[in-house]
């Protein structure tokens, strides 16, 4: 379940807007990621924004009272941080309050396939890197092969070969993971899970109406985990990630793109993770 980006986009920008009029200074680059935004924030529907509104007072709220009173400074992250968080509160005291805000969204992340190797904390062009890229061009070529002769541009032109693409891409990942991550002692299931979960925040999800729901999840103290055992389960469009901190997360495959791109390129892929069993605390606000 997910909105346009924009959408995201412009319930930040509300919620710094709102926090920015109560005097918490902006740092960073605060002020352009404002200005970006604001074009996000005008072409949204009156009935949009006036539920933004609404769901960031009750948020700013929130945060005033996580950080004893009042807001001294706030800062978004940006789209290119790398993390989670989007936006990060300061307050007396130093209290601080880290956020990652969707918009009736409830994805972990979206792992790309082809770097699966550094979110398991491997460096790019690292051996594992390599060769992970590798058998994940094996899968691609086969698909490309599939289109030249049939002559198609679009992937919903292929859906047999696109359902293919994604059975050996799940399975690359799947053997990969296994490969990267047994065996003693390893950091490796401990790295993807921080990569796909992240740790010292708190995730606000902001539903639209009717059902008005604000929730607050807080994924502070979830347990490292140290083992992960990674299959692709049903019909071989889904990855699912088993860790023996008792959560599962399921990646499901999809292409990002209408067009299949040049040879010369990646294909446009990527994993919706989300979690199917975890145990995080939920508050909810409306």
């Amino acid at each position: 379940m997910s909105e346009p980006a924009s959408n995201g986009r412009a319930l930040e920008y509300q919620i710094v807007r709102l926090l920015n009029d109560q005097g918490a200074v902006p740092l960073g680059a605060t002020a352009n990621w404002q200005r970006r935004d604001a074009a996000h924030w005008n072409s949204r529907a009156a009935h949009v924004r006036t539920r933004f509104i609404e769901a960031s007072g009750a948020i700013v709220q929130w945060i005033t009272t996580r950080t004893g009173g009042s807001v001294l400074t706030v800062e978004r992250m940006g789209d290119q941080s790398g993390d989670v968080v989007d936006i990060v509160v300061v307050g007396t005291k130093g209290r601080s309050v880290r956020l990652s805000v969707k918009h009736n969204h409830f994805a972990l992340k979206h792992p790309r396939p082809y770097s699966l190797a550094i979110a398991c904390g491997f460096r790019k062009q690292s051996a594992e890197d390599e060769r992970h890229r590798s058998e994940m061009k094996v899968a691609a070529d086969r698909f490309r092969d599939e289109a030249t002769r049939l002559r198609k541009t679009r992937y919903n032109e292929l859906e047999l070969a696109k359902i293919r693409l994604y059975r050996d891409t799940v399975r690359v990942c799947a053997d990969a993971v296994t490969r990267w991550c047994m065996g003693s002692p390893t950091q490796r299931p401990d790295v993807l899970f921080q990569f796909l979960v992240g740790s010292g925040f708190h995730k606000v999800i902001v539903s639209p109406v009717p059902s008005g729901m604000i929730q607050i999840q807080d994924f502070s103290g979830i347990p490292r985990p140290n083992a992960v055992c990674a299959s692709a389960p049903g019909n071989g469009s889904h990855l699912r990630l088993d860790f023996d901190n008792g959560w599962v997360i399921d990646c499901r495959i999809h292409t990002a793109k209408t067009l299949i791109s040049a040879p010369s390129t990646q294909l446009s892929l990527k994993f919706d993770a989300l979690k199917h069993v975890g145990d995080v605390s939920t508050e909810n606000l409306e």
